[in-house]
């Protein structure tokens, strides 16, 4: 399942996204956020997708559930198609931009 919310009001989007990870932190899943508006993220490339990916199966374990918010996505080149490559594993992603 991918999620796309597009606003003009960041924080509509802000408020919509910590409601939705508050509600998969209950309900046992591991929720990760992950902000592209952080200033660590400038000069992402599209390698650095499976870098994301590599690194929560070791925090969390390659078995474990997880749903992905990603917050100011359209600062990522190739987003679109990251995340139609998690969409196709079955990966739940909330995404957001403004």
């Amino acid at each position: 399942m991918v999620f796309i919310t597009l606003s003009v009001i960041q924080s509509t989007l802000i408020f919509i996204t910590f409601k939705l990870f508050d509600r998969y932190k209950v309900d046992n899943w591991q929720a990760i956020f992950i902000n592209f508006d952080d200033i660590r993220l400038s000069g992402f490339a599209i390698s650095d997708f499976e870098q994301i990916e590599k690194i929560i199966a070791e925090l969390y374990g390659a078995d474990t559930n997880y749903v992905l918010f990603l917050d100011e996505i359209q600062n990522a080149e190739h987003w679109e198609r990251w995340l139609n490559n998690l969409y196709t594993k079955g990966v739940k992603v909330f995404a957001t931009g403004s």
